[in-house]
């Protein structure tokens, strides 16, 4: 008796039996490359300027941030640490910032913001002093972190703009900056400084901050100006009209030294 041999398939349908497993292992791959390329483009825009201010009430330092000096540097390249690790661990932070979004109503000046040195140094490695100033940054650099002098450099937000936005506290009166300084004292007629954040103004010396580059040193700054936006100049009283008379008739020898040429070297009495 002959054996029966069990038909064959078609060529066709033994191709398509073959090709079904492949056909959905590049489907899935597609797919997967898909959702991972939408996740990366995402998760670079989350880290954009543009996307920080989709919540209300960033709007206000997104608006000083594109008012101020440092257009060129993103949000988190002074927020986050650099590097792949910080971003992602960052996400954590920011869905916690979501969260208090969407069940909260955020109001500010809020808490402290850290801002290590190392994140201003990777762009300002190093900072070199006006040559027609007194002040020495170097100095300062080793009394603590930059953001105590530069609180403000990346966003100056004020309280008026916070109030514009609805998002100021009730109990502010002045704004928060990121790291706390002690308490100074403006100089009258002076314009705004930041030294006056950690210094008493009116017991600081002019020459401590000011290097003159117009004349030869003459003593002390405000012997002969008046502080203010721009120096003016304010000479002691005379007797004798010191605007109808040249300079030298009483100070012959440089202004360190005065006496009235016309009556000898006599110090002028009451003036």
């Amino acid at each position: 008796m002959q054996e029966r041999r069990p038909a064959r398939r078609p060529a066709r349908a033994r191709g398509r039996a073959s090709t079904g497993p492949a056909r959905r292992l590049l489907l899935f791959s597609v797919t997967a490359i898909l959702l991972i390329g939408a996740l990366a483009v995402t998760l670079q825009y989350t880290e954009t300027p543009p996307f920080c201010r989709t919540c209300h009430e960033m709007e206000p330092y997104y608006q000083a941030w594109a008012k101020g000096r440092h257009t060129s540097v993103a949000c988190v390249d002074c927020h986050i640490d650099p590097g792949i690790v910080a971003h992602g661990l960052h996400k954590f932070v920011a869905l916690r910032e979501l969260r208090d979004h969407f069940t909260t109503s955020p109001v500010f000046p809020g808490q402290t913001v850290d801002m290590p040195n190392s994140r201003c140094v990777r762009c300002h490695p190093i900072v070199s002093n006006n040559s027609a100033s007194r002040f020495d940054h170097a100095l300062h650099a080793r009394q603590g972190q930059c953001v105590v002098c530069h609180a403000t450099t990346g966003h100056d937000v004020t309280l008026d703009a916070l109030r514009a936005a609805g998002v100021l506290s009730p109990s502010a009166s002045v704004l928060a900056t990121s790291s706390p300084v002690g308490r100074g004292v403006p100089l009258p007629g002076h314009m705004t400084v930041d030294c006056q954040r950690c210094h008493d103004m009116t017991k600081t010396r002019c020459s401590t901050c000011h290097r003159t580059t117009r004349h030869e040193p003459r003593g002390e700054c405000s012997d002969c100006h008046r502080p203010a936006t721009a120096w003016t100049f304010a000479h002691p009283a005379s007797r004798h009209g010191y605007r109808s008379l040249p300079c030298s008739k009483c100070h012959p020898n440089g202004y360190r030294t005065y006496f009235c040429t016309c009556h000898g070297t006599n110090t002028p009495k009451g003036d």
